[in-house]
Formats: C-alpha cells, structure tokens, sequence
C-alpha cells in the first residue's frame, strides 16, 4: 500500500512523465540496435553503440551532479526532454533522406547519453525531495517497476514496428513523447532548490564538496566502489545481446525485440515485490554486494545456453537481479546523502556506472575473437574475484546505513 507522499500530485506526474521517458527509450534502444546490428557482421562495432550511449556517464558526471544541485532540477528535465526531441527529429530526417551512416548513429547515443543522465539525475534528485528519504526504496521499486512495464512494452513493440514500418516515423513519434514528458512535469513545485551559498559555488569547488563527503562516508565510498566494478564486469552482457540475438540465434525484428526485452520479463516481479513493500532497505549496501554476485553468477550459465528459449530465460533472470541491484545502491546513495549534496554525489554515480563503456569495448573485442558468448563468460568470471575482495575491503557496506537526510 502506497504512503501519503507516494499519492501526492507532484509525485504522480513527475511518475507520468518518467514512464513517457522510458518508454521512449527502449522503444530508441530497439531501432539503433537493429540498424546497427543490419550493418555489421561482428560484435565490436555492435558493442560501439553502448560505448557511445553510455561515454557520457564516465566523462561528464561530475558536470551533471553539479547542474542538479545548482539549477531548478525541473528545469533541467524539460531542457533535457527538448533536447531528445530535437534529436529524434534529427534521426527521422536522416532516415527520411537515406542519408544515415554508422557514424551518425554513434553521434546520435553519445549526446542522447548525455541528455538522459541530465534527465534522470535532476529527476531522481527530485523524487527524493518528493517523498521523503523513508519512501525512497519504494518509490525507486516503483521506478523500476515502471522501467521494467516500458522495457517489455515498447522494446516488443520496436520490434512489430521494424517489421510493419519504415524507423524514420518511429522517431517523429520519439519527438512526440519527448515534448509530452516534458509537458507533463509543467506547474510542479521547485520544491528543494539551494538558496544558499552553494548556488554560487564554482564547478571545482562544488566537486570537491562532493568528492570530500563521498571519502569520508564509508558507505557511500564503498558504494561507489560497488556501481564502478559491476558496471565493469556485471552487465557487460548488454552490450552483447544484440549480437548474439543476430549472430548467434539469427532472430528476426519480432525475435530481436524478445532479447532486447527479456531483463524487463524478470525485472517485472522483483519491481513488484519491492513496490509493494513497505520498509526501506536496512542494508542496501549488502543486498548489493549479494546481487553483484548473483549478475555474474547468472551471466556465467547465460553464456552456455544452446537454445533461443533458455538463452531468453537466462536473460529474464538476470533482469530479476539486475533490478535489486539497481535499487539497492540507488537507494544507499539517496538515503545516506542530504539532499543539497545529492546531486553531486549522484553525479559521482553517474562517473561510476561509466565503467560500463570500457566494459562494452573490453566485451566487444574478446566477441571478435572468441565469440559473444565466450566473452560474456570470461568477464563475469573476472567479476566473482572482485566481490569478495570489495566485501572485505569496505565492510561498512554490509552495515545498515545511517540516514543523513
């Protein structure tokens, strides 16, 4: 059962407006997988498409973490959601003209990268404002839930609409729901924007404020640590499911869209359980560290599967652990951080999940050589040593978090 915060206007619409977001975003992930995936026959150039995507995250956290903390983080959503828009039209323009390359395409994930981690760093900074730090695993569980509904939803449908239709219409309807997610966050409270010293701090002073409070948080140090290794080793198999989806089980568009969609089947339960659960997380850090193992572990029989079947359960059940790992750090960040630090510190998440397009050119050079499955392997073996060894260095992580909100 939902609390108070969680029935508030404000909370439901900046909801409303986050599910127009990602569902406009699997539904993008389908068709650039898939044109991607139509002009070339080996991984690497496949695995190039989450380096760019995700590039952002590792070059430009700092940046965002500050935007959120020192603009209206609302205002940062609508320019962010401009942006896509205006970036869809783009695509639509080039397909339109049969004008679009492979290189294109890298440009397209790299700024829509840095517009979506804009987006979701200034919208959750916001959502934690909103309800309240003892809501926030919830209310994380319910994004997730809402992420994973968008995933099983539109990915399938990109899927139906590659084999029905041309992509060019595809992405004036990306404009469309763009603009709409950016409408509907119109008229919301400002809520928890600094008024004090802080909204004139410089960059390089307002990064070392947050640097200096992750070093002496345990927790949040070792959270970090956490979100940078995994992204590295854990979900290294992203960047390979389309190939293996073309490469290994040729599919067709409809099929293409099971693989792109099938982490959201899992994740649809573990985001259910969670959003309806109504205590927070005691130790986000150690149901991390236990999901962390469980990605690897899951990863490592993914890679046997000799079947389409099998190879889509395994995926279903790596999207169920994915998601608890998503949620445990996201909520041992917002909960052990105050709020006019938050952005920053997830600012500094955002450098850590940029791990993940190393772990994309890393996983996409082994695909080349030893095959895509091989390599998904060999980097969650990898992976398992590194657990251990972080549960051991950074034992506050297993510790229940103190809230400092």
């Amino acid at each position: 059962m939902a609390t108070r915060s969680l029935r508030h206007p404000a909370y439901l619409r900046l909801l409303a407006s986050t599910l127009v977001t990602y569902g406009a975003r699997f539904l993008d992930m389908t068709m650039l997988s898939w044109l991607v995936a139509q002009r070339t026959e080996e991984p690497l150039p496949i695995a190039l498409l989450s380096f760019f995507r995700f590039a952002p995250f590792l070059l430009l956290g700092p940046a965002v973490g500050f935007v959120a903390d020192r603009f209206p983080r609302l205002r940062v959503v609508r320019a962010a959601q401009t942006g896509l828009a205006a970036l869809a039209v783009a695509m639509a323009t080039l397909l339109l003209s049969e004008a679009l390359e492979l290189w294109y395409v890298y440009l397209y994930a790299l700024v829509q990268g840095l517009l979506f981690i804009l987006d979701s760093t200034s919208r959750r900074s916001y959502l934690a404002g909103t309800v309240g730090s003892s809501n926030v695993t919830t209310a994380l569980s319910i994004d997730m839930l809402g992420m994973t509904v968008s995933r099983i939803l539109f990915a399938n449908a990109g899927g139906v609409l590659l084999s029905a239709s041309s992509p060019r219409w595809v992405y004036v309807g990306l404009a469309l729901m763009a603009l709409l997610s950016a409408t509907l966050t119109w008229r919301l409270p400002p809520l928890f924007r600094n008024r004090d010293k802080t909204e004139r701090e410089p960059f390089l002073v307002s990064l070392k404020g947050g640097i200096g409070f992750a070093r002496s948080n345990r927790v949040v140090f070792g959270g970090l640590l956490l979100v940078a290794l995994s992204n590295l080793t854990a979900f290294s198999y992203e960047a390979m499911v389309p190939a293996v989806a073309d490469q290994v089980f040729h599919a067709g568009p409809v099929e293409f869209g099971w693989f792109l969609s099938a982490t959201g089947a899992g994740s649809l339960f573990t985001g259910l359980w969670l959003s309806l659960r109504r205590t927070s997380m005691a130790r986000p850090g150690l149901v991390g560290l236990a999901a962390a193992a469980g990605l690897h572990g899951m990863q490592i029989l993914f890679s046997y599967a000799q079947t389409m079947a099998l190879s889509l359960l395994g995926l279903a059940v790596i999207g169920a652990v994915g998601t608890i790992f998503s949620i445990s750090h996201s909520s041992l960040f917002l909960t052990a951080t105050p709020d006019h630090l938050r952005g920053r510190v997830l600012g500094l998440q955002v450098v850590m999940i940029g791990t993940f397009p190393l772990s994309s050119l890393l996983v996409g050079w082994l695909g080349n050589h030893v095959g895509p499955l091989v390599a998904i392997r060999y980097m969650a073996l990898a992976g398992l040593v590194w657990i251990v060894f972080l549960a051991l260095l950074v034992p506050e992580l297993r510790r229940p978090v103190d809230t400092d909100t």
